[in-house]
């Protein structure tokens, strides 16, 4: 009579040992990814500081060109709806915006319409620096001279997180609303809820706006056109006196 032969253990991995496979390969990934977020983050926030720096030359070349700067465009107006992107029409009886504040125009300045998170750059200008006024011709073009002078003032200032001011009598601000967007519009049109404190203060319709380190309550980027720098660009050109 035969002996019976004991059954062989199958091959392959138990339900433990799997599971443990699977804990060490997601915390092999989590370990990845978490490098790799920080490197897209970082990639993202030097990609919209680059952003505001070419709205803001795209500004000083429009002053140039123009004798003036644009009025802003409507942050509300959809992508694709007529006007969006382009610099307001309206102007006051002495040939000012009266729209100061909105977003970048991105159509007639020739930018990218958003940061790299997605959001709009918001736009203020004092309005002195946007007059218009083709009977003179003054902020024209052409031939024309700018409508202010070396001693007109802007009425925007930044701050910095104390209180105290980095910069006063300013032409014009641009603000990227960073990575949380709190404030900022989408190209839908739709502004981003929640912004508070300082995020506030850079979105809200007033002439103060804030630059300082990021932190948990705020990762705006502010940027802003001096008015020396920009009267001498002028002055260089010709513009002015």
């Amino acid at each position: 009579m035969k002996r019976m032969r004991g059954k062989c253990r199958p091959a392959g991995f138990s339900l433990v040992e799997m599971v443990v496979v699977l804990v060490i390969i997601g915390l092999m990934l989590g370990a990845m990814l978490g490098p790799l977020s920080a490197q897209l983050e970082a990639r993202r926030l030097n990609e919209s500081k680059t952003a505001i720096e070419q709205a803001r030359e795209a500004l000083l070349g429009y002053l140039l060109i123009n004798n003036r700067l644009p009025c802003p465009a409507s942050a509300t107006l959809a992508e694709g709806s007529a006007g969006a992107g382009e610099e307001s029409a309206a102007r006051d009886a002495s040939g000012q915006c009266t729209l100061l504040q909105g977003v970048i125009p991105w159509v007639t300045l020739g930018v990218p319409q958003t940061d790299s998170w997605g959001r709009r750059l918001t736009y203020r200008v004092s309005p002195a620096f946007t007059k218009l006024d083709a009977a003179t011709p003054c902020g024209a073009g052409g031939s024309s001279k700018p409508c202010f002078t070396l001693s007109t003032p802007g009425v925007l200032t930044v701050r910095a997180a104390a209180g105290s001011n980095l910069a006063t009598t300013l032409p014009a601000v641009v603000v990227s609303h960073g990575a949380n967007g709190r404030g900022g519009y989408q190209p839908d049109g739709a502004q981003v809820a929640g912004a508070v404190g300082d995020e506030l203060e850079n979105s809200d319709s007033n002439v103060t706006f804030v630059s300082r380190p990021a932190d948990d309550s705020y990762d705006d980027l502010t940027t802003w056109l001096a008015t020396p720098a920009l009267m001498a660009r002028l002055v260089s050109a010709g513009k002015l006196p």
